[in-house]
Parts: structure tokens; sequence; C-alpha cells
């Protein structure tokens, strides 16, 4: 069985999409946000050339009625990595999108942001799909390094 690849991109969301765009090609992508809206996400999505994720989960926002995909608030990191991995079962080819995880930090805290993204990461990869996480460019470089041996690349 082939493992999937995955990436911690330390910059921009436009950074993360576009490393998406060039590693996923045409799998398709459930995306997790914390520090955006879904539509300001979406807005971002739509020049990456990635069709737009058929989901978005939310941790703990309120979920807007006019959103072009379906959105769904959870309240706590176990409730965001089973919903994320409902919208992954038996899609091998997908990807997982986990955008501002130092926002999921200063949430969570570092050690449940990593267990997390572990459950997300290892678990998909594992089942031959993608998993990618951006952590903005002026993010603590002690979270970067906490969370850098969860991914096969860190990208800057």
């Amino acid at each position: 069985m082939d493992t999937g690849r995955s990436v911690l991109v330390v910059g921009t969301t436009e950074d993360a999409l576009s490393s998406l765009a060039a590693d996923a090609g045409d799998a398709r992508a459930v995306a997790a946000l914390a520090d955006t809206t879904p539509q300001a996400l979406l807005e971002r999505w739509g020049p990456s050339g990635i069709d737009s994720p058929p989901r978005i989960v939310t941790l703990g926002a309120d979920v807007p009625a006019d959103c072009a995909a379906p959105v769904e608030s959870v309240s706590g990191p176990a409730d965001l990595a089973a919903a994320l991995r409902a919208g992954l079962d038996d899609r091998a080819d997908a990807a997982v999108y986990v955008d501002a995880v130092d926002a999921f930090a200063d949430a969570l805290g570092a050690e449940r942001t990593f267990r997390l993204l572990h459950v997300l990461t290892r678990g998909h990869t594992y089942a031959g799909g993608s998993a990618y996480a951006r952590v903005s460019a002026d993010a603590d470089a002690a979270l970067v390094d906490t969370l850098a041996p969860l991914f096969d690349a860190v990208e800057r």
C-alpha cells in the first residue's frame, strides 16, 4: 500500500494551497480552519486551481448560512478529528487541509494540537491520502519544531 504525503507549510494560506495544488493534483480536500471565516477561506481557495472542498469543519465558530460549501462547527479537538475523518472514509485520494495551526495551538495548546494533527496526518497518509497544514510565517519557532516530526516535509 502506498502511503500519502504530509506537509507543514510555514507561510500564508496561498502558499499552502499552492503546495497542495502542486502535490495533490485532483485530490478533493476536506478543510479545517481556525483563524478565518469559511467564506474567506473559499475566496483564497479559488485562485489555487483546486476544487473547493466538499466540506469545511471549524472549531467553535459560527456557521454562516450563505457559505458556498457545507460547514460544520464542532466543540473540541476530538470532534474536529472525527468530523474531518468522517469526510474521508473510503477517500484515500483525498487531502486534509488544516489552516492556521498556530491559531489551533493558541486555542488548544501545543500538546493537544500535536495530538490532533497526529491523528489526522498519520491515519490518513497511511491510507494513501495527503495531509497539509499551515502555520503563519510569524508562528513561534518552538511550535514549528514541535510539529515538524509529524510531517514528511516542512516548507518555508
